[in-house]
């Protein structure tokens, strides 16, 4: 519903206190979600820079995220990157 009422950030429907508001409650569905946080860091430039901080503190977070992401696929043994005992 959030992308259906701000399908961009500058010309939505919304109020920015009420997108600020709407990502907040979905980053407490979605903490680990990488695409949100990164949506949610891209609202918060556009607030301006009194929120530069906090946006800049959700970008690592989303990268750090994939990038544990990214690790954990690299293994071609679903069990860990060991290979099993005979």
């Amino acid at each position: 519903m959030l992308r259906t009422l701000c399908p961009h950030v500058v010309d939505g429907y919304l109020p920015v206190w009420v997108r600020n508001l709407a990502h907040r409650l979905l980053l407490l569905q979605r903490p680990d979600d990488p695409a949100l946080l990164r949506e949610a860091a891209n609202s918060l430039y556009s607030h301006g820079p009194d929120w530069d901080g906090i946006a800049e503190e959700l970008t690592a977070r989303a990268d750090a995220l994939e990038a544990g992401r990214h690790r954990k696929q690299v293994s071609p043994w679903p069990w860990g990157g060991r290979r099993p005992r005979k």
